[in-house]
């Protein structure tokens, strides 16, 4: 499977692409990033094609970031933005005119190791590196459009971006209420995109909850398919259980109709990409009997919780904790409503039979000074008993695990904070 990696540069000045040796002066000034080797590649025939267009000049690199080195390849291009591209952040209006009007950037392709989580980090910082003022990034491989702001607060930060960034999920509405679901951005952690065939636009958020819980747990636990893996158990009692088929094996399930049949496949969604199934009983599994999703429509409208993993809880914390001066900041100003999450002891009661240590509860923020908290608790626990809602406490800065501060303007997070600095 093809693990490559593509991002285009939106530059604010289409002149700051037109140096190699300016970006590579950047990348190195960058103090993240250093050149090991770089080589200028021309041929008669196409080195690389980006989203149909062949290519036969570009430069390679070879680039260590936090001691890790990763194959790259540069190029400029001529782009046009996608009509499905997804806006993942807030651009100001001067940032949309720009990008409105730019044809020319640069394509940065860097092949991802085992680690996906350090290469897409890796990534971003030589991005940022090679140009420090970009107005925004086109991440081709998840088809998404990233603030160029956000991408220099995520290459300065010692936190993992969230797994989120890694993938996006496209819904495609048919001409009457189905909708074909499925993901882009897996394939370059050397997995297969996912997908999910007959939801409707009553169901297809409880369907997009499935397969992004689904892509955040495989992308830190890789299975192979037909594999099981436990999502979540319902309040009803019900315990999902999904695994995934290749599509074109999938496909025998459906009607030949169906919205992403394999009329719908002629020009895209043909590799590397998977349906999503759940298995029903232990039996089912050893039996290798599957059944579309859609048989839990009914109990998943009782809101499920689908639990985050320990690293991503840890990861959540680091970056709260390393951008709390923001919060703290934020909170002083009478006109904003801060909450933040803190992670409780349970009670030793509960520990024998628990999978985790803490409880992690939301707190409304009263005050915040010296490195502490004053918080009142809008939520009951289920596993410290000494405490209900309404309860008020001081809570030290270590104990938080994210916030959100609500402003009239709209709400920010620790993975928002760049339009702080706006």
């Amino acid at each position: 499977m093809n693990r490559d990696s593509y991002m285009t540069i939106i530059p604010k000045n289409k002149e700051d692409l037109q140096s190699v040796e300016r970006l590579l002066a950047n990348l190195e000034a960058s103090g993240t990033c250093k050149v090991i080797s770089k080589e200028m590649v021309e041929s008669d025939k196409p080195i690389v094609t980006v989203c149909g267009v062949e290519y036969t000049r570009g430069m390679r690199l070879l680039v260590e970031v936090d001691g890790v080195q990763y194959k790259t390849m540069i190029l400029p291009i001529q782009f046009e933005i996608p009509p499905m591209m997804r806006l993942q952040h807030y651009f100001r209006d001067i940032d949309k005119e720009i990008i409105g009007g730019s044809h020319t950037g640069l394509d940065v392709i860097m092949e991802f190791n085992e680690d996906c989580f350090a290469s897409y980090h890796a990534q971003l910082k030589i991005v940022a590196g090679l140009v420090p003022d970009a107005v925004a990034v086109l991440d081709d491989s998840a088809e998404k459009l990233l603030s160029g702001r956000w991408v220099r607060f995520a290459a300065q930060s010692n936190v993992h971006p969230a797994p989120r960034y890694i993938y996006s999920i496209q819904a495609v509405a048919g001409e009457e209420d189905d909708v074909w679901l499925h993901t882009h951005g897996l394939n370059r952690c050397g997995l297969s995109e996912l997908e999910i065939l007959n939801s409707h636009k009553e169901t297809y958020d409880m369907h997009g909850n499935i397969l992004d819980s689904m892509a955040t747990r495989l992308i830190q636990e890789p299975m192979d398919a037909g594999e099981p893996m436990f999502l979540t158990k319902t309040t009803s009692g019900h315990f999902i259980v999904v695994t995934y088929r290749n599509w074109e094996e999938s496909l025998n399930m459906y009607p030949d109709n169906i919205l992403g049949g394999r009329a719908d496949r002629e020009e895209g969604h043909n590799a590397d990409t998977s349906c999503v199934f759940v298995y029903l009983t232990h039996e089912d599994y050893e039996n290798g009997r599957v059944t579309p999703v859609d048989v839990f429509d009914e109990v998943l409208k009782d809101n499920p919780i689908y639990m985050f993993t320990r690293t991503e809880t840890e990861r959540m914390k680091a970056l709260a904790l390393e951008r709390i001066s923001y919060m703290e900041k934020l909170a002083a100003d009478k006109d904003n409503t801060v909450i933040v999450k803190i992670g409780l002891d349970i009670d030793e009661e509960f520990k024998e039979n628990a999978e985790f240590e803490r409880e992690h509860i939301w707190f409304e923020v009263k005050e915040v000074k010296d490195g502490m908290i004053t918080a009142e608790l809008t939520q009951d626990p289920y596993y410290v008993k000494g405490i209900k809602t309404g309860d008020v406490g001081v809570y030290s800065f270590d104990t938080v695990t994210d916030w959100i501060v609500f402003t009239p303007q709209g709400r920010l997070t620790p993975d928002d904070v760049y339009i702080v600095e706006e």
